[in-house]
C-alpha cells in the first residue's frame, strides 16, 4: 500500500494536479465545439462549392495525380462529401447543441434553485 513518502504516491499526485491543471469550465468546452463546428462547416461547404462548381477540373487534376478514371471520380467526390458531412454533424454539431441545452437547462435550474438571484 503507497505511503504519502513513496514515489507512486507522489507521482499519482502530481498526475491528479496536472490533469486538474487542464480541465476546462463547460463554458469554454461550448466555445471550443462552437468553433469547432463553424470551421468544419466552412472546410464542408468550400468542399461542397469546388466539387459543385469546378467539377471538370478537379476531374482532370485528380484524374492525373491518383490516376483514377473520371468517371469513378463523381463517386468519390460524393462519398467523401457524405462522410464529412455525417462526421461533422456526429462529432461537431451535436456534442455543441447538447452543450448549449445542457448549459442552457442547468442555469434555469441554478436561477429556480436559488431564489435570492431571481430577484437581482
Amino acid at each position: 500500500m503507497p505511503t504519502e513518502q513513496s514515489t507512486s504516491y507522489k507521482s499519482a499526485q502530481l498526475f491528479y494536479d496536472f490533469i486538474e491543471h487542464l480541465s476546462m469550465s463547460l463554458k469554454t468546452l461550448k466555445t471550443v465545439f462552437f468553433w469547432m463546428t463553424v470551421v468544419n462547416f466552412l472546410i464542408l461547404m468550400i468542399s461542397a462549392f469546388g466539387v459543385v462548381m469546378l467539377t471538370q477540373e478537379m476531374k482532370v487534376l485528380h484524374s492525373k495525380i491518383f490516376h483514377i478514371s473520371p468517371d469513378k471520380l463523381s463517386l468519390i467526390y460524393f462519398e467523401y462529401l457524405a462522410w464529412y458531412k455525417l462526421l461533422w454533424l456526429i462529432f461537431n454539431l451535436v456534442p455543441y447543441v447538447a452543450m448549449r441545452i445542457m448549459l442552457t437547462s442547468n442555469g434555469t435550474a441554478e436561477r429556480s434553485a436559488n431564489p435570492s438571484q431571481n430577484a437581482a
